[in-house]
């Protein structure tokens, strides 16, 4: 019985190890080195995107960057309604992996 025991842990550890060794290595964290232009690109991209859409405005992006506050997988976006600078906008991207999940915004009045 003993054994049985013994030999159900171990096949369980070597797949759970399996699974975490596989899942580190197909992971790509959008704001590594290699991805983080690529993801500024898609977050500037899904700003303009979501302002046409939803709000039916077109805007320029003048900054974008990450604080850790907003958590491990939000950029922020700054910008302003094209030919008003004074008309502010913020969005703030989340990505799963490289794909954007959310856009929320703010708008100055």
């Amino acid at each position: 019985m003993k054994k049985r025991v013994i030999s159900i842990v171990a096949v369980l550890a070597v797949i759970i190890s399996g699974f975490v060794i596989y899942a580190s290595k197909t992971y790509k964290d959008p704001f590594s080195k290699e991805e983080y232009p690529n993801s500024v690109e898609k977050a500037k991209k899904a700003t303009v995107e979501y302002f046409k859409e939803k709000k039916n405005i077109d805007v320029v992006i003048d900054k974008v960057g990450i604080i850790g506050e907003l958590g491990p997988d939000t950029m922020w976006v700054d910008g302003h309604v094209v030919e008003n600078e004074d008309q502010k906008i913020t969005a703030f991207v989340q990505f799963s992996e490289t794909k954007i999940v959310k856009v929320s915004e703010e708008l100055s009045k």
